[in-house]
């Protein structure tokens, strides 16, 4: 999608921030011999782990099929570098053997997701955040489930297509050889 919008409707007393990270300013921060390393590489993209690490009640892990995608692709409206990366549901990298590109998303998904690149956002009611998805990274913290918490989301829709979907598992890119 192209992008997202939160408003806060109701506040829980306790918990409830929500998080945004910079991924054109991430890829930027990059040393450059990993630039050099990501180019070209794909990272396929898994709700099932989402799914899987949330421990989510409900729904179906088998709700949206796995997607590929460039690890790194530019921007179309600003043309920055954009590292394409995320915690909850990057599963693994194509182009890499299966321990070098694990121990890669590791480190990707560290120096991404460090403090101070984020801005966590301590709600208000009425608070409106809105953010380009084609370079960030969103993220909701939690709460107890004792706190009523209501947010309204809009998503904007998007005309870019990026990558695309894995019809099933079997079908997935092989790794470079081990």
């Amino acid at each position: 999608n192209r992008g997202g919008l939160l408003r806060a409707i109701t506040i829980p007393e306790k918990g409830g921030t929500a998080g945004w990270i910079d991924t054109a300013g991430v890829y930027g921060a990059l040393p450059y011999r990993i630039k050099c390393k990501v180019q070209g590489l794909q990272i396929i993209h898994s709700y099932e782990r989402t799914h899987r690490s949330q421990n989510m009640v409900g729904g179906s892990a088998d709700l949206f099929r796995e997607v590929l995608h460039p690890l790194v692709y530019v921007h179309p409206e600003i043309g920055l570098p954009v590292l394409n990366i995320s915690p909850s549901t990057a599963e693994e990298i194509i182009g890499l053997s299966l321990a070098e590109g694990a121990e890669l998303l590791e480190y990707l998904v560290e120096f991404a997701t460090r403090e101070e690149r984020a801005y966590v956002h301590e709600w208000e009611p009425g608070d409106v955040v809105l953010w380009d998805n084609w370079r960030t990274m969103h993220r909701a913290y939690g709460h107890l489930k004792r706190y009523p918490r209501l947010v309204h989301r809009t998503t904007l829709k998007s005309d870019m297509r990026l990558g695309r979907w894995i019809e099933n598992k079997d079908a997935r890119p092989r790794y470079a050889a081990e």
